[in-house]
Order: C-alpha cells, then sequence, then structure tokens
C-alpha cells in the first residue's frame, strides 16, 4: 500500500512531504522533474504490465496471485526482463 511520510533532504535540510509505494492493482508514479505523482491502474499499463508479471518468479501480490498466475501461464507476450 501507499505512504506518505516526511521527509527531510540530506544535502540541503529542507523538509517536504514524500508519496511512495503502489497498492494492489495500481503504482504510484512519480516524475522526476516536477516531483508529482500520479496514480496509474495496472490495466492502465496494458501490455507493459502483463509482459512484467511474465518475467516475476511469483505473483505481485497476494491480493492479485489468482490473476497473476493466469498470465504467466496463459497470456502471450514476452517477460520483462528488467
Amino acid at each position: 500500500m501507499g505512504h506518505t511520510v516526511t521527509a527531510t533532504c540530506t544535502v540541503c535540510g529542507a523538509t517536504f512531504t514524500l508519496d511512495y509505494g503502489g497498492g494492489f492493482f495500481f503504482h504510484l508514479l512519480r516524475c522526476n522533474k516536477c516531483g508529482k505523482t500520479k496514480s496509474i491502474g495496472f490495466d492502465e499499463l496494458g501490455e507493459w504490465h502483463l509482459r512484467y508479471l511474465k518475467g516475476l518468479p511469483g505473483p505481485y501480490s497476494v491480493a492479485s496471485s489468482e490473476h497473476d498466475e493466469y498470465v504467466r501461464e496463459h497470456v502471450d507476450v514476452q517477460p520483462l526482463s528488467e
């Protein structure tokens, strides 16, 4: 699950809010330029998420294990190597 914490920069000492993590069925993505976050559902990622699941040695999460196993065994996509 995602979390929000207060963090302090180890270089300049500035304090800021940091959102990290994701959920069982979404990723919380962060822009590397402005720092804003956006929740992206796995269904929005389409084939990229299926390729990611195909390359995992086990399920992404317990909540999605049945779906993840089905993808690994039956969906015809090339797994992501990284």
